[in-house]
């Protein structure tokens, strides 16, 4: 089943969204695996992101309550590399990075588009958050393609492709230990 799981998925192309959070003096931003419309009401826009627990940045949104979206051009893989190889918690991903503060979210400068929103409900499963956010301000998408995961990919050095492999496995035992014990407690409920 796990095979024919990751075959499916490996269908889809996701576009390549960084998520920026600032609180308490501290930001950071990632880029985010889970980012979905969650609302077919045009005058209520709203986004579903999950999050990691472990993440600096989930710290940071479920503490401030808000944060940006950004959406990529091609030509800007080395900044999803930038905010995608490294932890938040070890270095300040956005020192030496353009960006701009807004309404206390740090937003980064030419991307395809850009939202903010405000979180609305967090659902816990475990291993990530999941957090309904109502769109708050949104900037058009510049015309063209976005950068995608297989875009990001084919650019990737292969340095760079073991350190995501490696960062994915230690997120996946992490997640995995999180999962079993949500499902254990649910179970006892």
């Amino acid at each position: 089943m796990q095979e024919a799981v990751r075959r499916i998925f490996e269908q889809l192309d996701p576009p390549v969204w960084i998520v920026t959070a600032a609180h308490d003096d501290r930001s950071g931003g990632l880029v985010a695996t889970f980012v979905m419309k969650a609302s077919i009401v045009d005058d209520e826009p709203r986004v579903i992101l999950g999050l990691a627990r472990h993440h600096f940045t989930h710290e940071l949104i479920d503490g401030a309550g808000q944060l940006a979206l950004h959406l990529l051009r091609p030509n800007q893989s080395q900044l999803a590399l930038h905010f995608g190889l490294q932890s938040g918690r070890h270095t300040s991903k956005l020192q030496g990075v353009a960006h701009e503060m807004s309404s206390g979210v740090p937003l980064l400068p030419d991307c395809a588009a850009r939202l903010t929103g405000s979180v609305e409900a967090r659902f816990n499963t475990g291993d990530r958050t999941l957090f309904m956010c109502r769109i708050t301000s949104a900037e058009p998408i510049v015309p063209g393609p976005v950068l995608t995961m297989s875009r990001l990919l084919n650019v990737m050095s292969d340095e760079q492709r073991q350190t995501l492999k490696t960062q994915l496995q230690a997120d996946a035992d992490m997640d995995r230990e999180a999962i079993q014990k949500w499902r254990a407690e649910r179970r006892e409920q």
